[in-house]
């Protein structure tokens, strides 16, 4: 018989921090239903609390498993006056040639540079429109434009009591509302 040590640490309700000899993992949700994400695998938990009936499913990533699955870390070193010129390096320091990754990584820094141009937001004006209308006492529509501090507030407080839910919504018909970059959605996309 083998020795189990493990220590859980609660960091709030329904997320828990699990030291074991293994490694360090997270649990997050509650008795009942949890997912556990650990360094070497993952699993999901349901059960029925009180009565043993439980059920377990693992992940765990398979030697068989085709390499575009994994996920590879990059360093990007770039000139701060000039995005075009930049280095891609591995964790290991090795310069990846690969004309693809580099055209990706090209691509979305043009991407970027043009959102921070044209001065208004990429999210779409009608489906935070829905959003707002159908969810917007949860804040979901604050959640979507990046504003993840007062979707929190909108969710505590049943869309800030309903007042900010009708702001929101006004702002959003009149084209002033904006996103976490403080830019205006304009398309109705």
């Amino acid at each position: 018989m083998g020795l189990r040590l493990r220590r859980t640490i609660r960091i709030c309700k329904g997320i828990r921090l699990n030291f074991s000899k293994s490694g360090i993992s997270t649990t997050v949700g509650r008795r009942g239903a949890s997912v556990t994400v650990g360094k070497d695998r993952s699993s999901v938990n349901v059960g029925i609390p009180g009565t043993g009936i439980s059920y377990r499913k693992e992940f765990r990533p398979s030697a068989e498993e085709p390499a575009q699955k994994r996920t590879t870390s990059y360093i990007v070193e770039m000139d701060r006056n000039d995005s075009s010129h930049f280095v891609i390096r591995t964790e290991g320091g090795e310069i990846v040639t690969d004309p693809a990754l580099i055209a990706a990584i090209r691509n979305s820094f043009e991407m970027d540079r043009m959102d921070r141009d044209s001065g208004h937001s990429r999210k779409s004006r009608s489906i935070a429109l829905v959003l707002c209308i159908l969810l917007g006492w949860l804040g979901v529509h604050r959640f979507y434009v990046g504003k993840i501090g007062t979707g929190i507030l909108y969710l505590f407080t049943c869309g800030g009591f309903m007042i900010g839910l009708i702001v929101d919504l006004i702002s959003i018909l009149s084209g002033r509302f904006t996103d976490r970059q403080n830019r205006p959605l304009v398309e109705w996309k």
